[in-house]
C-alpha cells in the first residue's frame, strides 16, 4: 500500500493551517522538499515556514541538531529553552 504523505499533509494544511515549523525527524531530510512544494505553502504570498532536518547522512548529529536549534532561536517561535537544555 503506498504512503499518501503529498496529499496527507496537503489536507492537513488546508484543515489546520499550515504551522510555523516543520521539523522532520528521521534519518535524511526527505520530506522537507515534498513539504516545501504543497501549493498552499509554494504561492505567491505564502508565509513560508521553517523547515528543519533533525538529521542529514553527509553531517554528524550533533552538526545538524545544533544548526536546527540555532535557526530556531533565531525566530519568534515560543521556546522554553531552559527545558531544552
Amino acid at each position: 500500500m503506498p504512503v499518501l504523505f503529498f496529499q496527507a499533509t496537503s489536507r492537513l494544511v488546508e484543515e489546520f493551517g499550515a504551522p510555523d515549523l516543520w521539523l522532520e525527524l528521521g534519518l535524511t531530510a526527505l520530506f522537507m522538499s515534498s513539504i516545501a512544494a504543497l501549493p498552499q505553502l509554494s504561492q505567491p504570498g505564502a508565509v513560508k515556514p521553517l523547515l528543519l532536518p533533525s538529521l542529514k547522512k553527509t553531517e554528524s548529529p550533533w552538526s545538524t541538531l545544533s544548526a536546527a536549534l540555532a535557526k530556531l532561536f533565531l525566530t519568534d517561535l515560543p521556546i522554553r529553552w531552559r527545558e531544552v537544555f
